[in-house]
């Protein structure tokens, strides 16, 4: 990532990102499956059962939260780079700040 641009690393920094609309640039291995699940309500994406920002209501299992969040990146108009050497971590140039959700 350039220096002074805002970024998250690791799956989880970036989970919140894409859920936050906020990923501009998404680097991601192009091999490996990340299973997780999608909120039944407002579908945030999260890797365990139990991350569903909406209480009371069910996640819903995704194959792979990697191919999800590529989706939903090039749908908010933002670009995605899949990296070859199998050592790839999840990496995300932001748009602005992306706060994660803390349920009350």
């Amino acid at each position: 990532m350039p220096p002074g641009g805002l970024a998250a690393t690791g799956l989880g920094a970036c989970l919140v990102a894409v859920n936050a609309c906020a990923a501009e640039i998404l680097i991601v291995p192009d091999d490996g499956l990340v299973p997780g699940y999608e909120c039944g309500q407002g579908g945030a994406l999260s890797v365990a059962a139990g991350g569903c920002p909406d209480q009371g209501t069910a996640a819903l299992p995704v194959p792979d939260l990697i191919e999800e969040m590529v989706t939903r990146t090039l749908e908010d108009g933002g670009q995605v780079y899949p990296v070859h050497d199998g050592l790839a971590r999840v990496a995300a140039r932001l748009r602005f700040p992306a706060a994660r959700f803390r349920p009350a």
